[in-house]
Parts: structure tokens; sequence; C-alpha cells
């Protein structure tokens, strides 16, 4: 080691030591803190007791209620129950584990959840900006109402009388990418499903994802709590639910809509839709280069719709123009 690299290594230690030193102290009057954790990592296990060392795990309530922002929550395996995570920590499994839990309300910036599998619903709250949900299994619905918010590579689905996923609150920022969204049923209540929906939001990004087999749509994107606008959804697979029934409506695969607020650019590119297609006449929507199954109208024909390739000829579509062509020309 370079005399440069151990004299920064020297300080470092130091500062990480005279840290700890500060945190044992208990101010007058005050109950004695906690011993000091610097580890980067707790390990948790369900019924833990030791300090969350690797070698003397605790339970989830102590790792958060003595951790510092940042750290990385190893769980082991086993039942968690529900979850408030208003800590700004990473959760995932031990190496080998296989934790659960029932329900996670994300409150923190920041927060991530990773590889976790998840039996119930995760509310990512407005508070929770730049909170990330990634490479889980989920049964049941994600909203994110968090500036920033981030789906990434998540398996998420199962729900009955329920989207999936569901972006409202009017965040900006949401990334929804790479995940797999399925199988959403109409249920008891009979309510209207989509794999995704869109209710409200700014600057919203749905790319690569594959989603279907919800009672509905793949995506609705309408305005129904608040303005839409700068919405790009691209290069994912959607398809309308098969076989109709009772819990499946089939009925849009992918739905662009006016309502009772403004939306306005959006960009639908590259996508590979099975099912059909509708769009509203909305100002600065562009459809292109995308594969579809059919075309269908709103109450107008929309403009921007340029060098897609449309598989079925339905009656009463919009007339094609633009560079777009029947697949079978």
């Amino acid at each position: 080691m370079s005399p440069r690299r151990w004299a920064v290594g020297v300080a470092l230690g130091a500062a990480v030591a005279a840290t700890a030193v500060v945190a044992a102290v208990a101010l007058p009057g005050q109950d004695p803190p906690p011993p000091a954790r610097t580890s980067a990592v707790a390990y948790v296990e369900p019924k833990g007791t030791g300090d969350c060392s690797k070698s003397a795990p605790c339970s989830l309530a102590d790792a958060l209620a003595h951790r510092r922002p940042g750290t990385v929550l190893a769980l082991g395996s086993g039942q968690y129950g529900r979850l408030v995570l208003d800590v700004r920590v990473t959760l995932r499994p031990r190496a080998g584990a296989h934790p659960q839990l029932t329900a996670v309300n994300l409150r923190a910036p920041g927060a991530r959840l990773e590889g976790l599998r998840i039996d119930g619903n995760i509310m990512v709250s407005p508070e929770a900006k730049g909170a990330t949900v990634a490479g889980s299994l989920v049964h049941g619905s994600i909203a994110l109402e968090a500036d920033g918010a981030r789906l990434v590579g998540n398996d998420i689905g199962g729900t009955t009388d329920k989207d999936p996923v569901q972006i409202t609150a009017s965040p900006t920022g949401v990334v929804v990418e790479g995940n797999r969204l399925h199988d959403g049923a109409r249920g008891p209540a009979r309510g209207h499903v989509d794999c995704l929906q869109v209710t409200s939001g700014t600057n919203i990004t749905i790319r690569d994802n594959d989603l279907r087999q919800c009672s509905n749509s793949a995506v609705i994107v309408k305005p129904d709590l608040g303005v839409i606008r700068n919405v790009t959804i691209e290069d994912n697979r959607l398809a309308s639910c098969q076989p109709l029934s009772g819990s499946c409506e089939g009925a849009i695969a992918l739905y662009v809509r006016t309502a009772a607020h403004d939306i306005a650019d959006v960009l639908i590119r590259g996508n590979h839709i099975d099912g059909s297609s509708s769009f509203d006449q909305i100002a600065g929507l562009v459809v292109e280069r995308n594969v579809l199954q059919s075309f269908t109208r709103g109450p107008a024909c929309p403009g921007g719709v340029r060098d897609n390739v449309v598989r079925q000829r339905p009656g009463g579509a919009c007339p094609l123009g633009s560079g777009n062509r029947y697949e079978a020309d």
C-alpha cells in the first residue's frame, strides 16, 4: 500500500472510531443510546436477538431502530409480516435465504426493496422520493405515488379487482422498466383491472415490460385524477386478456384517453401489441414504429401515427398514412 493510501486509511479509521465514541455517549437527562453499529450490513432473522452481526442476527424492528441511512438489511428466511419502512435502507435476502413480507409501505426517500417475495400490496408513498423496488416477486398491487419512484425487473401480478401497478397522486419522473405485469382478474367487486394504469403524473417512462392477462387493458393512460404530461411507452410487449370469461374482459390492450384533466405529449414507440389499440385526440401524441394487432379509433382519428405495422384490418379503423402499413401489404 502506498504511503498516501495508508494515510487516508488511517484518517478514515480514526473518523469512524470518533463517530462510534460520540454515538455511545448519553446526553444529560437521556437514556444511554444503544451500542454503536458502524457496519454497512445488518443481518436479520425473524426472531433474531443479537447485535445484527453475521454471527448474531437481530430482529427487523431492532435493525430499523438503530441503523443509519444507507445500511443494507440482509434478511434471513422466514415471515416478516407487514412493514412500514421510514428509514432509507435497502432490504434484500441474505445469501441463499427466502424471506417473505405480507405488505410494505415505503415512506423514506431512497428506500429500496431488492429480490424479495411480497405476498400483498406495496405502497410507495409520496414522501418516498426516489424509492426503488427491484428484482422482487410481488403477489399483489403496487401504487407509485412518489417522485422518481422506480420499478425494475420485478414479477408483479395475481390480483383480483385491483391493478397490478398504478401510477397516481401526480408523481414526476417515475420509471417502470423490465418488469412482468400480469394476471389481474375481475372478481366479485367487478373491478376495472389493468396491468398498468396511469391516472396522473409527468415525465413517466414505461419501457421494456411484458404486460398481459389483465381483465381490461394491458396499459391505460387516462387523466382521471390529475394532469398527465410527457409519458414515454416504448419497447414493451402488451397483450389483451384471453380467453374471454367472467374474470377476463379482454377489452383494449393499449388505451390512451382523455378525461377530467389535461393530457399531452405521449410517445408510444417500438412496442409489440397483441390486441387492439385506441388513442383519443391528444396534443403531442406520437405513435411510431410499433407492431399493432389492430388500430381502433376513439372519438376521432388522432394525428401523430406514423411508421407502424398493423396486422389486421378491422372495420371502422382510422385510415393509415404517414408510412403506416398493413402486415399483409
